[in-house]
Protein backbone atom coordinates (compact mmCIF):
# COMPACT_ATOMS: atom_id res chain seq x y z
CA UNK A 1 0.00 0.00 0.00
CA UNK A 2 1.06 3.42 -0.89
CA UNK A 3 1.69 5.47 2.44
CA UNK A 4 2.89 9.31 2.14
CA UNK A 5 3.23 12.00 5.02
CA UNK A 6 -0.03 14.25 4.90
CA UNK A 7 2.26 17.06 6.67
CA UNK A 8 4.33 17.30 3.93
CA UNK A 9 1.08 18.17 1.57
CA UNK A 10 0.04 20.90 3.79
CA UNK A 11 -0.08 24.62 2.64
CA UNK A 12 1.11 25.61 6.05
CA UNK A 13 3.99 23.02 5.58
CA UNK A 14 5.02 24.64 1.95
CA UNK A 15 4.93 27.83 3.00
CA UNK A 16 7.26 27.08 6.06
CA UNK A 17 9.59 25.44 3.70
CA UNK A 18 10.05 28.21 0.88
CA UNK A 19 9.75 30.98 3.08
CA UNK A 20 12.87 29.51 5.12
CA UNK A 21 14.67 28.51 1.51
CA UNK A 22 13.72 32.09 0.33
CA UNK A 23 15.17 33.88 3.90
CA UNK A 24 11.92 35.51 4.33
CA UNK A 25 9.95 35.74 7.59
CA UNK A 26 6.90 32.95 7.68
CA UNK A 27 3.82 34.11 7.78
CA UNK A 28 0.92 31.53 8.45
CA UNK A 29 -1.84 31.03 5.77
CA UNK A 30 -4.39 32.90 7.77
CA UNK A 31 -1.91 36.26 7.77
CA UNK A 32 -1.90 36.10 3.89
CA UNK A 33 -5.16 36.61 3.72
CA UNK A 34 -4.82 39.06 6.13
CA UNK A 35 -2.43 40.66 4.33
CA UNK A 36 -3.91 40.14 0.53
CA UNK A 37 -6.96 42.00 2.32
CA UNK A 38 -4.77 45.03 3.32
CA UNK A 39 -3.16 45.37 0.55
CA UNK A 40 -6.27 45.53 -1.01
CA UNK A 41 -7.56 48.37 1.09
CA UNK A 42 -4.75 50.34 1.83
CA UNK A 43 -3.32 50.55 -1.79
CA UNK A 44 -6.25 50.11 -4.08
CA UNK A 45 -8.91 51.47 -1.98
CA UNK A 46 -11.19 48.08 -3.12
CA UNK A 47 -14.62 48.24 -1.13
CA UNK A 48 -15.84 46.06 1.87
CA UNK A 49 -18.37 44.38 -0.67
CA UNK A 50 -15.45 43.71 -2.96
CA UNK A 51 -13.69 42.04 -0.32
CA UNK A 52 -16.20 40.17 1.27
CA UNK A 53 -16.77 39.18 -2.28
CA UNK A 54 -12.86 37.80 -2.58
CA UNK A 55 -12.48 36.10 0.83
CA UNK A 56 -16.00 34.58 1.10
CA UNK A 57 -17.51 35.88 4.03
CA UNK A 58 -21.23 35.64 3.78
CA UNK A 59 -21.71 38.88 5.01
CA UNK A 60 -20.42 42.44 4.57
CA UNK A 61 -20.65 43.06 8.29
CA UNK A 62 -18.13 40.21 9.03
CA UNK A 63 -15.71 41.75 6.44
CA UNK A 64 -16.58 45.50 8.28
CA UNK A 65 -16.06 43.93 12.03
CA UNK A 66 -12.37 42.34 10.51
CA UNK A 67 -10.95 45.00 8.80
CA UNK A 68 -12.84 48.34 9.63
CA UNK A 69 -9.74 49.99 11.25
CA UNK A 70 -8.15 50.08 8.23
CA UNK A 71 -10.35 52.46 6.70
CA UNK A 72 -9.31 55.31 8.81
CA UNK A 73 -8.86 57.92 6.34
CA UNK A 74 -11.81 57.00 4.62
CA UNK A 75 -14.41 59.48 5.87
CA UNK A 76 -11.50 62.13 5.29
CA UNK A 77 -11.24 61.34 2.17
CA UNK A 78 -14.86 61.73 1.16
CA UNK A 79 -15.18 65.20 2.88
CA UNK A 80 -12.11 65.95 0.28
CA UNK A 81 -14.03 65.14 -2.66
CA UNK A 82 -17.08 66.88 -1.56
CA UNK A 83 -14.92 70.06 -1.06
CA UNK A 84 -13.90 69.97 -4.15
CA UNK A 85 -16.67 69.77 -5.52
CA UNK A 86 -18.38 73.23 -4.08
Amino acid sequence: MFKFNVRLLSFAYQLKKYSDRAGVPYIKPKGLRHSHASLLINEWNTTPLAIQKRLGHSDVQTTLSVYSHLYPNFDKEITENLKNLI
